[in-house]
């Protein structure tokens, strides 16, 4: 059974005139994921429920209520069970996102325990402080990249970070400054690979 959370997002592209393709071409996001949301098999995430929200010049309210007056031919007992199913679906997608949000800061905390851990010890068995600072930047690239997979776009993956984060490793210590400030070409046609 459909949410009214989905069909609301499957209305708004319908009255836009546009395939579940280019919707998900336009707010960044992969056709599989917005046949998902308006199968109710799947939430965005909360970067794609903004830009839903951005595109379609709507507040989060509007792209998940549904309006009883928008029912055509029902009377005040079955508009009262819509209103309630909808504050339903809102209380659940909510939750969700709070679960989700919940599970990454599971995921997220080890990982920066994990580039603390290794700094230290890298500070103070070899006296490497200096290239050990760059486990710091570890953190958000991991983040971003499970960011992404949970979209299922890698468009949410900060590419370039992670491109910056390697030169400064080949850099520092590689030595390979020079030659290898040619990963930033990549940026561009990761982009447009994506």
């Amino acid at each position: 059974m459909k949410s009214n959370f989905s069909e609301r997002l499957k209305k708004y592209r319908e009255s836009a005139g546009l395939s579940e393709r280019e919707l998900a071409h336009s707010i960044g996001a992969e056709t599989a994921s917005v046949k998902s949301w308006e199968s109710a098999e799947s939430l965005p995430a909360e970067e794609m429920i903004e830009a839903l929200c951005k595109f379609y010049g709507v507040n989060r309210d509007q792209l998940s209520y549904v309006d009883p007056d928008e029912v055509i031919g029902v009377n005040g007992a079955e508009t009262e069970k819509i209103a309630a199913s909808a504050e339903k679906s809102e209380h659940r997608i909510k939750t969700a996102f709070r679960k989700r949000d919940r599970r990454f800061a599971l995921v997220m905390v080890p990982v920066f325990i994990a580039a603390l851990a290794a700094f230290l010890i890298l500070g103070f068995t070899l006296g490497a402080w200096h290239p050990a600072w760059l486990l710091f930047l570890c953190v958000p690239v991991v983040y971003t990249l499970i960011k992404a997979a949970a979209v299922g776009s890698m468009r949410k993956f900060n590419y370039p970070l992670f491109v910056a984060t390697l030169y400064l490793f080949t850099g520092f210590v590689l030595g390979n400054w020079h030659p290898s400030w040619v990963i930033f070409l990549t940026i561009p046609v990761f982009y447009i690979a994506v």
